[in-house]
């Protein structure tokens, strides 16, 4: 409820989400990535980096996660 062309770039947002990986995903490291998009019309935003180069339609996290076989 509080439009992407008001945020401030020196404020931060909590957003916790919740991944389900499939089981037929093989074990390995795997980058994960964030973007947004319009609720209204399902267009994605484009990212850009701080020098305002695009980066594409999402932005690489600077964490990864680990898939294990138990």
């Amino acid at each position: 409820s509080f439009p992407t062309t008001r945020w401030s770039t020196d404020k931060y947002v909590r957003d916790e989400h919740e991944v389900m990986v499939p089981p037929e995903i093989p074990p390995g490291e795997y980058q994960l990535f964030v973007g947004l998009w319009d609720h209204i019309n399902g267009e994605r935003f484009l990212a850009f980096d701080e020098r305002e180069w695009l980066f594409g339609e999402s932005v690489p996290l600077p964490v990864s996660i680990a898939v294990v076989k138990r």
